[in-house]
């Protein structure tokens, strides 16, 4: 198989297994930090799921965190601002930032826009970037002990990578998303489902993921052509 369609290649900030015939594994695998986004992981993120877009084999993907989290946001000593090289003058730091942010931007699109449909698994902290991975996905499960969050406002940063574009689409209420962008406040489970972020919460991340393997296969066993049609 030419080595673009290839989804088992040697990743280091994710990991991505074949669970099935037709279902790829994607778990984000930064633990330690929570799985804070990083260059490192994003372009793996891009990479893996131009790899699933050529693929036969996969049908589906589930996407999930190793370690505590799903995701906790932007690693922001890696992507800040501040974090670029000594020396380089203000207009050099923007633009340094604007490449870092079209590349986060790049990847997420990878996700919404891959003709396989995407299960996100979503257990303990979903913040910031973490939000703008599961509203680029299809369908969305969470644990009960999960907390989402969008922090850009209690930074001092405008939510760029595309969370005010995705969340009005896939909630229900307008005010809503406002209000959580607007105060940075974090949300729990039973809000997530009642505003229709989540279509279901589970008391255990091995039940929740159970369940969303199940809707993988399910998903997997339809008429791939009918799937790519209908999402």
């Amino acid at each position: 198989m030419p080595a673009e369609y290839r989804v088992d290649q040697p990743f280091d900030r994710i990991k991505a297994r074949m669970t099935s015939d037709h279902v790829l594994h994607i778990q984000l695998n930064r633990p330690a930090h929570q799985n804070a986004l990083c260059p490192r992981m994003w372009t793996e993120l891009a990479q893996c799921f131009r790899a699933v877009q050529t693929n036969p084999d996969v049908r589906s993907v589930l996407l999930s965190g190793e370690g505590v989290g799903f995701c906790s946001g932007l690693d922001l000593t890696q992507t800040s601002f501040h974090a670029a090289p000594k020396g380089l003058i203000p207009s050099r730091k923007a633009y340094r930032l604007r490449t870092l942010i079209r590349e986060i931007q790049a990847a997420v699109n990878q996700i919404q826009s891959c003709h396989k449909p995407v299960v996100a698994a979503i257990h303990g902290y979903c913040i910031g970037g973490g939000i703008d991975l599961a509203a680029a996905c299809d369908v969305r499960y969470c644990t009960d002990s999960a907390v989402f969050g969008i922090k850009d406002a209690a930074l001092g940063v405008v939510a760029d990578i595309g969370t005010l574009q995705r969340l009005q689409k896939v909630v229900q209420g307008d005010s809503w998303v406002r209000e959580i962008c607007l105060t940075g406040r974090t949300f729990s489970a039973d809000e997530a489902i009642r505003q229709g972020f989540v279509s279901s919460v589970y008391s255990s991340q091995q039940t929740m993921l159970e369940f969303a393997l199940c809707t993988a296969n399910s998903i997997a066993a339809q008429s791939p052509i009918t799937v790519l049609g209908t999402k």
